[in-house]
């Protein structure tokens, strides 16, 4: 297996050093990430940090990412995302979106293209380098009815510093309140307390993807979330959630005692606060039953 490993890097490092990892990608677009033809696609850890490219989403998007970040990577070579689809088919025309945890902007972007003209697109990032990686993004695009702010979400307002925990994944970039110093300090707000300052007159769809840091969105937005019942696509990670001092049940408690009822997102599986969450790691479609 190791001699078939040291083959199968051989291979990837051609396709990087010949640039053919560029037609690779046109190959293995929709493919899933742990197919054959998938998993002979170089790694991102095979690139140098600042490998920046042009990906293109659904053609008229184009998103300028780090192939050695993996989630610039992933986006890149065009992995199918299962999860991803499941969102954007709960988004219509003329939608407004609150995007929570942005990243670099590529979800928001979808979501843009889908409202169309008369929709809205809010977006919020934390992380003041990822945020600024997001905004060259917008920039590359033309989409009137999309806006990212640069602050994060809460059940308290305050400030934070980010935790960095991999430097190959932003993705997983993180607020963490015990830190006491930092190099990135972060503005985080309750909801309830700003959504006003929007110009939003409904909400239809919340995505929250932070880290662990959900149930403290949720528990901040808690009068918008009665007052306008959107439907919520929600990252659940339990070991996440516990190192917020949270966890999956807690969330689904919340979602439960507020007359929500989710599911799994790509599977259409019931779940509720009695499903074993031990080490849990999907995405969750809640809907109101008011």
């Amino acid at each position: 297996m190791v001699k078939g490993n040291k083959i199968f890097d051989l291979f990837r490092t051609v396709l990087i050093f010949t640039s053919l990892d560029r037609y690779y990608s046109r190959l293995i677009r929709g493919k899933k990430h742990d197919s054959f033809i998938g998993k002979m696609a170089p790694n991102n850890y095979q690139y140098k940090k600042g490998t920046y490219r042009i990906a293109r989403l659904n053609n008229n998007i184009k998103l300028s990412v780090d192939l050695h970040d993996y989630l610039g990577h992933y986006i890149y070579f065009g992995y199918k995302d299962q999860s991803q689809d499941a969102l954007l088919k709960l988004v219509e025309e003329n939608y407004s979106v609150l995007d929570i945890g942005t990243n670099i902007g590529n979800t928001a972007l979808l979501f843009a293209d889908k409202v169309k003209a008369a929709g809205r697109v809010i977006g919020f990032e934390p992380d003041p380098e990822t945020y600024q990686l997001c905004m060259k993004n917008l920039e590359l695009n033309s989409f009137e009815n999309l806006k990212v702010h640069n602050i994060g979400f809460g059940d308290n307002n305050s400030s934070f510093f980010i935790e960095s925990l991999i430097d190959s994944n932003i993705s997983g970039n993180r607020i963490n309140e015990k830190l006491t110093q930092g190099q990135k300090q972060v503005s985080v707000k309750r909801l309830d307390d700003v959504f006003f300052d929007f110009n939003l007159k409904k909400v239809d769809l919340v995505k929250i993807d932070v880290e662990g840091y959900e149930m403290k969105v949720l528990i901040g937005a808690k009068e918008t979330i009665q007052k306008f019942k959107p439907t919520l696509f929600i990252e659940i990670d339990d070991n996440n959630l516990r190192d917020q001092k949270s966890s999956a049940q807690e969330l689904l408690d919340f979602l439960e005692k507020n007359n929500y009822t989710s599911v799994e997102a790509v599977s259409n599986k019931p779940i509720n606060s009695n499903y074993n969450f031990k080490d849990c790691h999907f995405d969750i479609i809640s809907t109101s039953n008011c």
